[in-house]
């Protein structure tokens, strides 16, 4: 068994995020943002920088479901 760095251990874990993104639907935008407050407290994360991992990642998500090489995302409040 090979030893895992912490870069490795990182990028398995973006694959199985976009994995399980992939293959689940979207919940409304009211559940989505409940689901994302109970998983910051599950994995004792605040619940902005969960937000920005998301902002960040889902346009590469997006971006393979629409079949896209590239796919951009502007938020605001």
């Amino acid at each position: 068994m090979s030893q895992l760095t912490k870069e490795r251990m990182g990028e398995i874990a973006l694959k199985l995020v976009e994995q399980r993104l992939m293959k689940s639907s979207m919940p409304a935008p009211a559940d989505f943002r409940r689901e994302l407050g109970n998983a910051a407290k599950e994995i004792d994360v605040d619940l902005e920088d969960l937000i920005s991992f998301y902002e960040a990642f889902l346009p590469k998500v997006l971006g393979k479901m629409l079949g896209r090489k590239s796919v951009s995302l502007v938020t605001s409040d």
